[in-house]
């Protein structure tokens, strides 16, 4: 048994966080957000403006009311949500094994080239880098981090339709902030090959930076993008098998 973080909140972690303890990247999950008791209050949340007037006996009874209303509704409707989250899922599945089969083709990628880039990205999550005063070495580590971070939130982002939204927008603008700073910091003690300011800070897609330039053309947010989509294949597929 491991410990991990739910969806919500590995969010807020750092990247190497989240795929060393979030819920998403452990072998053996399924798609699950995990915030089951942050849903409950959630729908608990509804009654507060009504039971902050009442007595404490009062406010308990209404409280329970709704517990019990929330277990009765999940009862009598399991049948269905069980029957529409299987074909859901076996849906999502066969896409998502679409997808990552278009990636390989794309990239000309065999299945021991995936296995390894998958154990590449876990491995650099769990590497804690010493760095030397005046290395370069931190400000890529740097730069890499927080683009991987922002490439992340800008996909998860349009999928929200709520107040959260607002949020990672203004924490997204923070990240370009400091990335645009990491990145005037890195081109001042760098010569030759400096970073496209512009470029990087707006996450523009296929831009590669210079370190990451080799003859395989390989980079890092290419072994985190299908490190990701093995992962989300693996947890459909034991959702699935869960039935």
């Amino acid at each position: 048994m491991r410990p991990f973080l739910s969806v919500m909140h590995a969010k807020a972690h750092t990247a190497k966080c989240e795929v060393r303890w979030g819920g998403r990247s452990h072998d053996g999950a399924g798609n699950t957000v995990g915030e089951e008791v942050e849903q409950v209050n959630s729908f608990l949340s509804r009654a507060a403006l009504v039971t902050k007037y009442m007595t404490k006996a009062g406010r308990v009874n209404m409280l329970t009311r709704q517990a019990m209303g929330w277990n009765r509704r999940k009862r009598d409707n399991l049948h269905q949500v069980l029957a529409h989250r299987y074909v859901k899922i076996t849906e999502k599945a066969k896409l998502e094994a679409a997808n990552l089969s278009k990636i390989k083709k794309e990239h000309n990628l065999d299945q021991e080239t995936i296995q390894q880039w998958v154990c590449d990205v876990r491995q650099w999550a769990v590497t804690e880098r010493v760095y030397t005063t005046g290395c370069t070495e931190e400000l890529r580590a740097d730069i890499e981090n927080i683009t991987v971070t922002l490439l992340r939130k800008k996909k998860d982002l349009y999928r929200r339709h709520d107040s959260n939204q607002a949020r990672q927008r203004k924490k997204m603008t923070e990240l370009k902030k400091k990335l645009r700073e990491k990145v005037l910091q890195y081109n001042t003690i760098v010569e030759g090959d400096p970073i496209d300011e512009e470029l990087a800070c707006s996450l523009t897609e296929g831009y590669i930076l210079p370190w990451e330039r080799h003859k395989e053309g390989n980079t890092f947010r290419l072994k985190r993008s299908i490190f990701d989509q093995v992962m989300l294949l693996k947890r459909l597929r034991r959702s699935r098998a869960s039935w």
